[in-house]
């Protein structure tokens, strides 16, 4: 019979981190479902994720927050990071969003729990775990 300690090494701690971004994802959907109850966020017609899979270039991808405007796509990556952002990092994932063929991009922004190492890149939206936990949508 395996003991907790044995079973949580076994069972849990290969799984966690994944587990735990996931659920991350699935706060920062809830945080812009209540910003548009409260009349925060206007324009906005869906909220979920997107996937894509190119069978003839053989790449696909999922954007994490991907909000439906009439305009376009407002993509927003999520990041459960043990540190800030870097600006490398939010370039990179730009340019992953770029080359998505089809997709109308109206905005692009980040969510980071521990935040940014970079100010506000121009057009972007960057949120911090701490805006994500703000008084605001109580």
């Amino acid at each position: 019979m395996l003991g907790e300690d044995e079973v949580y090494r076994l069972f849990i701690e290969p799984s966690l981190d994944t587990w735990v971004s996931y659920r991350f994802e699935e706060i920062v959907r809830s945080y812009f479902s209540r910003r548009v109850m409260k009349g925060l966020e206007k324009n906005i017609l869906d909220i979920g994720l997107y996937w894509y899979n190119d069978k003839k270039s053989k790449t696909n991808e999922e954007f994490d927050c991907v909000l439906a405007h009439s305009e376009g796509y407002e993509v927003i990556e999520v990041k459960y990071l043990s540190g800030k952002m870097t600006e490398a990092l939010a370039r990179e994932e730009e340019q992953k969003i770029r080359r998505t063929e089809g997709l109308r991009i109206s905005g692009l922004g980040f969510v980071s729990i521990e935040g940014f190492e970079f100010n506000n890149m121009a057009g972007y939206r960057l949120i911090s775990g701490d805006d994500l936990f703000s008084n605001e949508l109580k």
